[in-house]
C-alpha cells in the first residue's frame, strides 16, 4: 500500500504543474482530503479550474494527464466527459493510490459540499466566492426538503411493498435503500452536515420527536 507521503507528493506534483500551466485559474481540494483524510489510504479528489474559455478544457486536461504520467506510472486510467468543458479522470497508481481529477471551466464550477478547499487561485478570491455562492443556491430550506421527501418516501415504501408481494426481494431492498438515503439527507441537513454523511451521522445522538 502507498503511504501518506506518496499521496502528498502526488498532490504537490499536480499543484506544481497546475501553477505553471497556462489556462488554469486555480485548483480545489475536494473529497475527504479537504477537511482531513479519513485514513492513511484515502484517495485524492481534486478539481482544476480552467479560465472562462471552455474550449481550453480538453487541452488543459490532456496536458495534466501527460505531466502525471511522466511523473509516475499509471496502472489504470478512465476518463468521463460529462460536458464539453467538464472532464473527470480516475487514475490508479502503484500501491492502490487513486486520484480523481476533475477539470472544469470556471463558468461551470459548482460546489456540492461546504468543505471544499481552494489550494490556489490566480484571481483570488474568485473561486472561493463562487463556491460559496453556488453552495447557498444548492442547499434548500429544511422544511421544503421535508415536504418534497415525504412524497418520495411514500413512493419508496409502496414500491418495496409491491416488490415484496411479487416475490422480488432484491427490488424491495433497493427501494428501502432509496428510503434510507432520503432519511439520511434530511438528518444531515438538520444537523448541518455537508460531508462524509454516513460517518458524521453515526455520531449524532438519537432525538425523539417532540
Amino acid at each position: 500500500m502507498y503511504t501518506e507521503r506518496d499521496r502528498q507528493q502526488l498532490l504537490d506534483t499536480l499543484r506544481g504543474v497546475a501553477e505553471r500551466a497556462e489556462g488554469i485559474q486555480g485548483m480545489v481540494l475536494v473529497g475527504s482530503g479537504a477537511y482531513g483524510f479519513r485514513d492513511r489510504y484515502s484517495d485524492l479528489d481534486v478539481v482544476v479550474v480552467v479560465v472562462d474559455e471552455s474550449a481550453c478544457v480538453p487541452a488543459v486536461h490532456e496536458s495534466l494527464i501527460f505531466a502525471i504520467e511522466a511523473d509516475r506510472p499509471v496502472l489504470k486510467h478512465k476518463v468521463y466527459r460529462h460536458e464539453s468543458d467538464i472532464f473527470v479522470s480516475c487514475l490508479l497508481f502503484a500501491g492502490h493510490l487513486e486520484l480523481d481529477l476533475g477539470v472544469w471551466s470556471a463558468e461551470k464550477l459548482r460546489a456540492t459540499k461546504a468543505h471544499w478547499r481552494v489550494l490556489f487561485d490566480r484571481r483570488a478570491p474568485a473561486i472561493d466566492e463562487q463556491l460559496k455562492r453556488t453552495l447557498r443556491g444548492s442547499v434548500s430550506n429544511l422544511e421544503e426538503t421535508a415536504r418534497e421527501s415525504t412524497t418520495y418516501m411514500w413512493q419508496f415504501i409502496r414500491g418495496a411493498l409491491a416488490a415484496t408481494a411479487r416475490g422480488n426481494p432484491i427490488q424491495a431492498f433497493k427501494q428501502m435503500e432509496y428510503l434510507r438515503d432520503k432519511v439520511s439527507e434530511l438528518a444531515a441537513q438538520r444537523e448541518d452536515i455537508h460531508h462524509d454523511v454516513a460517518k458524521e451521522l453515526a455520531r449524532v445522538p438519537f432525538r425523539r420527536a417532540s
